[in-house]
């Protein structure tokens, strides 16, 4: 979902608070198509992925053009109506209890797992298709300047709506994983919280880098587990790690890595460089 939603900010620079609402119409679609209707659970992916790129689509047409500050508070009052409109129809999601008993993917936890990083793979082979052409190019030259994009032929709207869509089906369709995986579907995937989860996973692992959100947000999903004998502390480890992350690498994780692999292999270089200069060889 992050890697998805890197498409959106680390691609055009733009914020959106609304992925959240996209994770949770994915989910409670496919959990309302598999439980009421009795279809296997590919079935629901799918129908997770065409409700999200449905919703994307009419949403972007309408707030796309306004950009900045203005396009962050729509999609974040976009994603509040997701979750007021769920909260509402408690006859058909159950509101504040959620729905549970969701089917899961698989009996194994070691067949989901694979299946998960199976689909993992798939978005990112997608997302370095989208970015390593002629439509990442255009999207770079939106981010960097967008009236400077629109001067030389680049169809602004275009391309910024196909990367808002693509966006919301990646994460629409991994919301519907998600509640598959923990077999109950609740509202609090649409709160701004699960926004700000994005938002901060990007940032961190490296926006407009491919693998850097997946990183950051595998680190900081994982690294909270491990402190919780103490859970009262969690949120306070959990800041001050960001903290301290942002402030060590100010780029995102993955620029960060590369840095540190540059340097290591250019020390190397010139050691052994130098050792043979002088006539010092090994053996």
């Amino acid at each position: 979902m992050t890697t998805g939603y890197n498409l959106v900010l680390g691609y055009t620079g733009l914020f959106s608070f609304g992925h959240a609402g996209f994770i949770a119409i994915g989910a409670y679609s496919s959990t309302l198509l598999v439980m009421n209707y009795h279809l296997p659970w590919p079935v629901g992916l799918v129908f997770a992925g065409a409700m999200c790129a449905a919703f994307a689509l009419v949403t972007g047409v309408l707030v796309l053009r306004l950009g900045g500050v203005y396009f962050a508070f729509v999609t974040l009052g976009f994603g509040e109506i997701i979750r007021a409109l769920i909260l509402i129809l408690d006859d058909i999601t159950e509101g504040h209890f959620g729905i549970p008993g969701v089917p899961p993917l698989f009996d194994s936890l070691t067949t989901t797992y694979m299946f998960v990083f199976l689909m993992m793979m798939l978005v990112f082979f997608i997302v370095y298709r989208i970015v390593h052409s002629r439509i990442g190019r255009a999207l770079i030259a939106v981010r960097e300047n967008p009236a400077i994009a629109a001067s030389i032929g680049v169809n602004v709207a275009r391309y910024t709506l196909l990367a808002f869509v693509v966006s919301a089906v990646i994460c629409g369709v991994g919301g519907a994983m998600l509640v598959h995986y923990l077999s109950i579907c609740y509202p609090q995937l649409a709160q701004i919280l699960t926004s700000v989860d994005l938002i901060i996973f990007t940032k961190i692992g490296g926006r407009g880098t491919l693998v850097g959100p997946a990183i950051a947000a595998f680190l900081f999903t994982f690294f909270p587990e491990m402190f919780r004998f103490i859970d009262e502390w969690r949120p306070l480890i959990y800041a001050l790690t960001l903290v301290v992350v942002l402030l060590m690498a100010p780029m995102g994780l993955e620029p960060a890595i590369r840095s540190l692999i540059s340097r290591a292999v250019t020390y190397i270089k010139s050691r052994m460089f130098s050792r043979s200069k002088y006539g010092i060889t090994g053996g």
